[in-house]
């Protein structure tokens, strides 16, 4: 975010390939401020490109240097540090896998450092490996903890020569579902907040809703319905890695005034 605003100082228009985060009013504020997203170089005329913290393919950045783009490198270094291991082993002649979501901005600019490589939803996915060679594991930054093991155990039974594995999963996001795990099998609901397209609030909210408590998943405080409180004694609140703090505070806010209201 600060890269972003420092790009734009003086009037400047800044633009970023895709998003700068998954969340619509954050993105929505920024363009006010000069920094607007675009699906495609074709949409840049000139100036800077910011790429953002999922990262972009080698050839992106390489188009983006050949059209004379000033390129600003805000990649988050967890998910250079998975692309960088990816090209490793891709380059050890390794059969990459990439656990993550397949259309995932972060697991696209992965599999750019690893052609031929396979993304892995589900450990069902694995049928799709041919039973042989060497495989090597990587995966996205926000990926749940508990899906990459199944498919790590699922792989340790399957007929390949050799299986090397790098747990690349953010230590912030285990923390943050640990967290959320434990608010929601206390809570009697729960709210997750973040934008709709966030990978990374979708699972948060896949996970407290498999305690069985009741979840919603919250872009922003008009989206909640009063009744969803009603006859509930303990309210949960997790948010995602890209929702701001101010939004959060809102929503804590709003809580607290309809509870002195009654």
């Amino acid at each position: 975010m600060r890269l972003a605003l420092e790009s734009v100082e003086g009037g400047n228009t800044a633009y970023t390939f895709g998003p700068l985060i998954h969340n619509s009013q954050v993105v929505k504020w920024l363009e006010e401020k000069g920094v607007k997203a675009v699906q495609s170089l074709d949409e840049i005329p000139q100036g800077k490109i910011i790429i953002r913290s999922h990262g972009v393919a080698p050839e992106v950045r390489k188009e983006a240097s050949e059209r004379g783009l000033e390129i600003i490198d805000a990649t988050c270094p967890l998910v250079k540090r998975v692309q960088e291991k990816a090209e490793s082993l891709a380059q050890a002649n390794y059969q990459v896998l990439v656990v993550g979501e397949r259309n995932h901005p972060e697991v696209t600019s992965i599999l750019g450092y690893a052609p031929g490589a396979v993304v892995i939803e589900k450990e069902e996915d694995l049928a799709e490996v041919p039973q042989k060679g060497r495989i090597g594991v990587v995966a996205q930054t926000t990926q749940s903890p508990e899906n990459y093991r199944r498919i790590l155990r699922r792989l340790k039974k399957s007929g390949f020569q050799e299986t090397k594995a790098f747990n690349t999963i953010c230590s912030a996001t285990i923390a943050s579902q640990r967290d959320a795990l434990r608010t929601a099998r206390e809570a009697d609901v729960m709210f997750v907040l973040g934008g709709h397209h966030s990978a990374n609030t979708r699972r948060l909210t896949e996970l407290c809703r498999s305690t069985g408590t009741e979840t919603h998943h919250l872009a922003t405080i008009d989206e909640l319905n009063e009744k969803w409180l009603e006859n509930k004694t303990l309210v949960g609140v997790a948010a995602g890695a890209s929702t701001p703090q101010w939004i959060v505070k809102e929503f804590l806010a709003k809580l607290e005034e309809m509870h002195s209201s009654e």
